[in-house]
This record gives C-alpha cells, structure tokens and sequence, in this order.
C-alpha cells in the first residue's frame, strides 16, 4: 500500500532558477516519508496538500474521514480504489510550504502520474493546484477560487483533473453552503471516472498568402482574431500584423495582414459581409482594431464568448480565453512562446509591443499565426459549448 523512493531515485539534474531541485535539495526531505497509499482499484489519483504524520496517520484523522466518508457515500473507497498522495510529501504543517518545496516535490508527483496513469486526478487545495499546473499553464494561475469546481480533460495527462477545496477550508469555513458546494464537487469529479476521457482534436491551421480564398467561405459562421502592437490601436504606429478566420471549429485561415487596402481587400468584405456571422473573444478589440486601423466598419458580430463565459460563469479570472481553453478542452499551454512579444513594457494600453521582434526571428512569422489560428479555433470551439449550455437559438437577447 505504502511507496517509497530511494536515495538515487530523489535525486535530479532538473533546475529551476539555475538552482537544481529534487528531494536532496529540500529542507523539509525526510528518508522515511510516506510516498502514496491506496490499492488504486479505480484509477482514482487523490492529491491533498499534506499530511502530518503522513498519508496513512491523516486518511484516519478528522479531515481524512471527512473525505473518506463522503467518498464512501459515492460509492468509492478511499483505500482501495484510490492511490492518495501529497503535493509536498514531507510538509507536517502548512506553514512550512513554499514555493521551494512545491517545486522539489513535484517532479515525484508528475513521475507518479506518467506511471500510473489515473482517469481522474482530484486536486484538493492550493498547494496540490500549483503542484499540478503551476510549471504548465501559461496564464497566471492566481487563487484556487477560480480552479474550484472545473473538471478538466487534461490533453497532457491524459485523463480528468477536478479541482475541490481542501478539506481544512471546508473546516475553517464553518458553513453549510460550504460544505454542500464541497460534497457537490465531489461528486460531480467522482462521477467523471466512469465517463470517457475526451481527446481534443488538432487543429487545422491553413496558412495563407492569397487572401482571395476568404471570398469562398462556405460557413455562415466564423470566428475571427488578429495580433497587433498593442492593446489599443489610437496611439500612432499602431498597426494589426497578422489576422485569423476559423470556418469551422476544426480548420481556419491564418495570414500576415496585407499592408495595403487593395490587398486586404478579400478580407474588408469578408468583415463588412452581413451574410457571415462573426465571433470573437472580447470582440470589442477586433471591433476597435478593424475600424481605426483597416478603416472598415464591421457588420455581422453574432457571439462574444468572453461575455458568454461572464455569463456562465463571473468569478474573477476565468474569463480568458486560455483558461477557457485550459478548463474546456484540456490544452494547458499554447501561447507561453508568444505571450511575451504581446507584451509592452510599460503600462498604457497604447504602448507599443515587441511583435515584430518575434516575426523577425527564424520561424517566429508561422509559429505567431499558429498562435492566432490556435486562438479561432478555440474560440469557435468555446462558442459552440457556450450556446449548447446557455440553449442559445437566436434568442433577442
């Protein structure tokens, strides 16, 4: 039931911050810790924050027989269909954990999960969130409030990753509501182990020089997005570099945006079209962006998926159209090599950005209009889930 590493296997030629990590290089290492426990029977991975005294001594504590008996009220046992471990295996007390030792510690955490390859990892509290996706998501991670509830096709791990609340906040909380909401996402993350895993699909991301196929759109529904130098396109040298049409939830169209009218000509109609409904996340940025710097109003703006997901959902910093994409479909990183090009030093909106340092570079043109077809494709893709989950038919609304 109990796993142990040994001295050889702790070690790591892995760093970060140019100091090198593993289990020898952490402060709170304790050669008898207690790795996991669990017969694993239903593929269920249990990650808590820590345990004092180890897993064993707090599966049997006032906390661990919370979980334990609402797991057993699904159906589950903790034990036996379980594997439970902590994020930071040798913590006795919240107090000692840091960023430091979340770090040395997960690369046993990850190591257990390539071997035993769970369907559903449950994450409970912050620390075992930042233990699962603080070296992976591209966005800021911020609280756990945001992760709280989501049960996530993770493409990485490949099997379901659902975020619950610690059983220590449930205690400290004190509340009904609470405690409700906790055993509620427990059992939606339980349910979830019976339910097929859901593989994304690759995009299909058709790079473009000729815009003239843009005039032979067959979808009444696209999804547009553009990259540009800044936030706000007013400020002089402002310009849109490149630009994105997804046709359909699977292909799109991604292209460096002609500089002259008579070459982006194919895609000004395509926007002035009313025929050829268009989305966007935040569309009032491809709004502002078209008509200042293409000089082209827009006509046909069907569907804002991040008003949508406010709609859905109006926690603060969920809304973004990586964790969307991260909550939704699994795809926890995209955009890491590119984000920082979209990024301006200073704080004005209508600062210019280091776009065309990344276009200057050796593959930085395609790897920049992947990241903008990326974004069409899940854009359409969150759309579509938006309407199906709010029953959306054209209501006038």
């Amino acid at each position: 039931m109990a796993g142990f590493f040994t001295k050889e296997e702790t070690q790591s030629d892995e760093f970060h911050k140019g100091k090198r990590i593993g289990c020898h290089r952490c402060t709170l290492y304790s050669e008898s810790r207690e790795v996991s426990v669990g017969n694993f029977k239903k593929g269920i991975l249990n990650v808590f924050e820590y345990a004092e005294g180890g897993i064993t001594k707090w599966l049997k504590s006032e906390e661990g027989r919370s979980v334990a008996s609402i797991y057993d009220s699904f159906g589950v046992d903790i034990v036996e269909d379980c594997l439970n471990i902590c994020a930071v295996a040798c913590a006795n007390a919240f107090k000692q954990i840091t960023e430091k030792e979340i770090i040395n510690c997960r690369k046993t955490v990850f190591k257990l999960v390539k071997e035993r390859q769970p369907k559903l990892i449950n994450v409970f509290g912050s620390v075992s969130m930042r233990s699962i996706i603080g070296s992976r998501f591209s966005g800021a991670v911020g609280e756990f409030a945001k992760w709280q509830g989501w049960v996530i096709p993770d493409q990485d791990f490949k099997c379901w990753v659902a975020f619950i609340w610690a059983p220590h906040h449930i205690k400290v909380s004190n509340s009904s509501a609470v405690d409700n909401i906790w055993k509620r996402d427990i059992r939606v993350a339980l349910s979830h182990v019976d339910k097929a895993w859901l593989r994304d699909k690759k995009p299909n991301i058709e790079i473009i020089e000729d815009l003239s196929v843009l005039a032979n759109i067959k979808s009444r529904l696209v999804s547009v997005d553009y990259e540009t130098t800044g936030i706000k396109p007013h400020a002089p040298g402002h310009r849109v570099i490149c630009a994105s049409v997804a046709d359909t939830p699977d292909h799109c169209f991604a292209f460096m945006m002609p500089t002259s009218k008579r070459g982006r000509i194919r895609f000004l109609n395509l926007m002035w079209s009313e025929h050829i409904q268009k989305m966007a996340h935040n569309l009032k940025f491809e709004e502002a962006w078209t008509v200042n710097r293409l000089r082209q109003p827009v006509r046909g703006w069907y569907w804002d998926s991040m008003l949508a997901a406010h709609i859905l959902d109006n926690r603060p910093g969920v809304t973004g159209l990586k964790f969307q994409t991260y909550v939704n479909f699994g795809i926890v990183d995209y955009s890491s090599e590119i984000s920082p090009y979209l990024q301006s030093e200073g704080k004005s909106a209508n600062e210019l950005n280091t776009i065309n340092e990344l276009v200057d570079t050796f593959g930085g043109r395609e790897k920049l209009l992947r990241y903008c077809g990326n974004d069409t494709i899940y854009q359409y893709r969150l759309a579509l889930k938006q309407m199906e989950l709010m029953k959306y038919d054209d209501l006038p609304f």
